[in-house]
C-alpha cells in the first residue's frame, strides 16, 4: 500500500476509500458483524490502518496456475466408442 503508520486510526470514509466501497457498505458490514475490525469511541467509529490491510489479506482469493488450466488447455473431444 503506502507508508501509512499501521496504528493510525481512519474514519469510515477513509477506510472505505482504501477498500473502494462506500461508507454505507462499511456501515452495513458493521451492522452485520462483518467486514474489517473497528473501534468505537463514544459515537465515533474508527478503523486501524493495519486492520484494513489485514482484512484485504484475509479476504484475498489466491489463484494458482492449476486453477487456470481450463483457460490454457483446449478441451479434448472424446471419441465415441461403438458397442
Amino acid at each position: 500500500m503506502n507508508n501509512t503508520n499501521p496504528d493510525k486510526f481512519l474514519t469510515t470514509k477513509e477506510a472505505a476509500a482504501i477498500l473502494e466501497v462506500s461508507p454505507a457498505v462499511m456501515a452495513m458490514w458493521r451492522k452485520r458483524n462483518a467486514g474489517p475490525a473497528y473501534c468505537k469511541f463514544e459515537n465515533s467509529v474508527r478503523y486501524k490502518y493495519s486492520d484494513i490491510i489485514q482484512y484485504i489479506e484475509i479476504t484475498k482469493i489466491q489463484t494458482t496456475p492449476a486453477n487456470l488450466d481450463y483457460l490454457i488447455k483446449p478441451k479434448k473431444h472424446h471419441e465415441q466408442t461403438q458397442l
